[in-house]
């Protein structure tokens, strides 16, 4: 009977842990990157010899959306706070080149024009949906745009949690990052902070940290810097070539500048 029950049990947990991942949906901060558009509802694309591979590329971060439908380029705008799963553009613009596969071309931009929402499908797979396709468009992660290796070197950070953050050449305000050791540390201003950090695509995870213990007088700063970088999800370029970091919401946690 005892052993009845422990099964029961670890049922019971493994139920709730499958239940509960289950119902976690794509966050606006999983489309961040570039993506190969593969499929257009469920059939893969065969692409012209002259064509190029038509793809999207998502800035979560400013919520800016450019790309190609295989031809012309696309360029489009979308809300960064939109419930999970639920993806809307602005208005689709794109070049009026002529095109020798105008099919998937006017295939791509129409879905682009109705996509309501997205899912994803796999580690590397993205599908969009409209009201009437739940599989319109196919994405497969490309090659990443940005990767930890390029944070190597020594940035200013220039704003936390939304608020600009002010520094004197006396006294900067900066994060520097060794990719090939996964370190950081960060100047405040007074005290020095550091610890490790993990990376995966467009994922970005700060590891516990040290820090000087100096006694200053202004700890504004440091305090932010310890409270908020816990709670870095992933990080992205952004349209100014500056980098910032985001929280599993999709706030903007940190932006940095060479």
């Amino acid at each position: 009977m005892k052993n009845i029950v422990q099964l029961l049990t670890i049922a019971g947990v493994s139920v709730v842990m499958l239940g509960s991942c289950a119902s976690q949906k794509a966050q606006i901060s999983d489309l961040s990157g570039r993506w190969d558009i593969t499929a257009i509802d469920s059939k893969a694309i065969t692409l012209h010899e002259d064509a190029r591979q038509p793809y999207l590329g998502f800035d979560v971060v400013n919520g800016r959306l450019h790309g190609s439908a295989g031809c012309n380029n696309i360029m489009a705008t979308f809300a960064t706070n939109e419930p999970a799963g639920v993806l809307r553009l602005g208005p689709v613009a794109s070049t009026r080149m002529m095109c020798p596969d105008a099919q998937t071309e006017n295939s791509v931009l129409n879905v682009l024009n109705n996509v309501t929402g997205f899912r994803k499908s796999g580690r590397n797979e993205v599908i969009l949906s409209t009201a009437t396709s739940r599989d319109a468009l196919t994405l497969r992660r490309a090659e990443p745009e940005i990767s930890a290796a390029q944070l190597e070197g020594k940035w200013r950070i220039v704003e936390l949690n939304g608020t600009e953050v002010k520094a004197t050449p006396e006294q900067p305000v900066t994060i520097s990052f060794l990719p090939q050791d996964k370190t950081f540390s960060c100047e405040t201003g007074c005290n020095l902070l550091g610890g490790t950090y993990t990376s995966s695509y467009t994922d970005f995870t700060f590891g516990p940290g040290m820090q000087t213990m100096m006694a200053c007088p202004d700890t504004t700063t440091e305090e932010s810097l310890k409270l908020l970088l816990p709670t870095v999800k992933t990080f992205g370029r952004t349209a100014d070539g500056n980098y910032a970091f985001y929280n599993g919401n999709n706030g903007v946690v940190m932006v940095i500048a060479r």
